[in-house]
This record gives C-alpha cells, sequence and structure tokens, in this order.
C-alpha cells in the first residue's frame, strides 16, 4: 500500500467500527482488527483497535448506563480475567493463523446451530457466564474479537438486547485495557507508530462514527439490531478463517 492508502484505510475503518459499535453496542473489533492489523501489523494494529475500543466504548455507556446490569457485568469480566491470562500463553504455543482458524469456525458453527435452536431452550447460570467471559477474554488476546462469544451467551440467555449492549461496554472498556496494558509491558515498541496529524484524523472518525450511528440508533428496531449483532459476528468468525487461511497459504 501507497503512503496514503494506509492512512485512508485507518481513518475509514474507525469510522465504520464506531457506526457498528453504537448501532448494535459491539462490532468495532470485528470490523476494524483485519483492516487495522493487516496495514499496522500485529501489535500495533491490535493495540489501535483496543484503544479506540474502549472509547467508542465509554461513549455507549455513558448513553445507556442506566440499563447496566453489574451482576452480569462482574460475571463476564470474573471470566475474562483468566481467559486473557491463558490466551497469553496460547499465544506462546499455538502459531496465531491456526488460532485464527480455530476460533473463526467455533464461532460459526456455535452461532449457526444457536440461531436454529435457541428459541427451543433457554440456559441460566453462573457457568455459561464464566464461560462465555472466559472463551472472550481467549479470543480477545488472540485474535482481537470478543465480541462473539458474548452474542452466543446473549442468544443462550434471551438476554434483551438494550441491557445486552449496555452491560457489555463497561465489559469491553475492563477487557480492552487489560489487554493495552498487557501487550505494551510485554513489547514497549507496539505503540502504532502514526503521525500526530493522522492521530487527529483517527479522533475526528471515531467522533463521527459515534454521531452518526447516534442517528441510525433512534430509527433501528431493536430486534433488527440483535440480528446485525449476529450477522456481524458471523462476519467475525468469516474473517477470521480467512485471514488464517490466507496467512498459511502465503
Amino acid at each position: 500500500m501507497d503512503g496514503f492508502l494506509i492512512p485512508l484505510v485507518i481513518v475509514v475503518t474507525i469510522l465504520v467500527g464506531a457506526i457498528s459499535q453504537r448501532v448494535t453496542g459491539m462490532g468495532f473489533a470485528l470490523v476494524a482488527s483485519p483492516y487495522l492489523v493487516l496495514v499496522l501489523g500485529a501489535p500495533a494494529g491490535v493495540l489501535l483497535v483496543n484503544l479506540c475500543s474502549a472509547v467508542a466504548s465509554s461513549y455507549v455507556w455513558v448513553r445507556a448506563w442506566r440499563d447496566v446490569e453489574w451482576k452480569r457485568f462482574a460475571l463476564l469480566t470474573a471470566g475474562a480475567v483468566p481467559g486473557i491470562i491463558a490466551g497469553l500463553f496460547i499465544v506462546t504455543v499455538v502459531r496465531t493463523e491456526t488460532l485464527e482458524i480455530i476460533i473463526g469456525s467455533s464461532v460459526l458453527i456455535a452461532l449457526t446451530l444457536l440461531t436454529l435452536v435457541h428459541k427451543r431452550f433457554v440456559v441460566h447460570g453462573r457457568a455459561i457466564g464464566l464461560g462465555a467471559g472466559l472463551a472472550s477474554g481467549v479470543m480477545t488476546i488472540t485474535a482481537g474479537v470478543g465480541g462473539p462469544a458474548l452474542s452466543i451467551y446473549a442468544l443462550l440467555n434471551r438476554w434483551s438486547h438494550a441491557k445486552f449492549v449496555a452491560t457489555i461496554q463497561p465489559y469491553f472498556i475492563a477487557v480492552t485495557t487489560i489487554s493495552i496494558a498487557l501487550i505494551v509491558s510485554a513489547d514497549t515498541q507496539s505503540w502504532p507508530d502514526l503521525s500526530r496529524l493522522l492521530w487527529f484524523a483517527c479522533v475526528g472518525s471515531l467522533a463521527l462514527g459515534l454521531l452518526i450511528g447516534d442517528r441510525l440508533a433512534r430509527i433501528i428496531q431493536p430486534i433488527l439490531a440483535q440480528r446485525l449483532v449476529i450477522s456481524i459476528a458471523m462476519l467475525g468468525g468469516i474473517g477470521s478463517v480467512i485471514k488464517g487461511l490466507v496467512s498459511i497459504l502465503l
């Protein structure tokens, strides 16, 4: 990519990711991670995704804080912390490409099955919440996407979309903050090497995307937003599989 195309890809990707995060409550990492990692490399790209995701989640959280279910947030986060630690170990012994294929395939299979059968039963309990947090934590640190595991959990619990959106925002903030701290502490050179002008452009693109998402969120019905969440999760799974296969073949 030439010197003009890379900044353009970064800015447009952040814009679309911010819109997705505001409308569906998740999706920034799923939308942005493949492109930002492609143009910036793994450590810097993942860090920029986590930074922007934390800011976008903070904005959505402010808009929806009244609907946060703090007990469920604590349950998911309690599962995510050991998941992140386990993920750090996993990436040292398993090839990243293999992980992307395994995680992406698992997400696609699980979401497809749950979409077909979730109306027939409901699953509650601490174990399923801890398991969802664990899976999300592992996926966040290994593949940069923790949302699909939460989507599966929401389907199993028949979690209302409004409460789902509100609750996963502080969760994303906590998980991305931990991930940023661990990545930087492991590699001090992983911080994105962007010009000051491009940093300002990223901030502006993020703000614009959130404002556009505000407008869209007012007109999109909850049932459609929930379907968009599932669609984005599936796209994330497909993207993870494709990225892993391309990396292996090339």
